[in-house]
């Protein structure tokens, strides 16, 4: 066989061994992104800003993922450290790494609610959103950012 053969030989089957490395990660990082289970407890900080202010408090999610939906209990505290609310998650969807939920909480004549727009991983979820309360006063709105760690 010619040395240019061998060569040409050489060069094909190096090509269709990197090719073939290259589709084993790429299958290896999809099926690792779309087997990401954030069920369990997270534990954060939830930053709220309103009228130039921003405002600090712990933040709790025990959150229960079935497939790609999401749902759970939200636990706020004020900034002094009470308990002042505990939501419910629902209409949560996690898509890839993009999560997403509405958390609500009813009483005292009136509503709590969060729309939540991020991202999670393994460790952590991180994103941004809007906190509405309407009761007997009128409604008002504020956006947050939040950040929790897996426990």
């Amino acid at each position: 066989m010619p040395i240019s053969s061998k060569r040409e030989t050489l060069r094909v089957k190096s090509f269709i061994i990197v090719f073939i490395f290259s589709c084993l990660l790429l299958y290896l990082f999809v099926a690792c992104s779309m087997n990401l289970d954030t069920s369990g407890i997270w534990k954060g900080e939830m930053s709220i800003i309103e009228k130039g202010k921003i405002e600090r408090s712990k933040v709790e999610l025990m959150v229960n993922q079935t497939g790609k939906k999401i749902a759970g209990k939200l636990t706020l505290w004020d900034p002094q450290g009470n308990q002042v609310g505990i939501l419910d998650i629902t209409s949560g969807v996690l898509d890839g790494n993009r999560i997403s939920f509405i958390a609500e909480a009813r009483s005292f004549g009136g509503t709590l609610q969060m729309r939540f727009d991020g991202t999670a991983s393994a460790k952590i979820i991180k994103g941004s959103g809007i906190l509405n309360l309407n009761d007997l006063t009128g409604m008002s709105s504020a956006k947050f950012s939040l950040k929790v760690a897996k426990q």
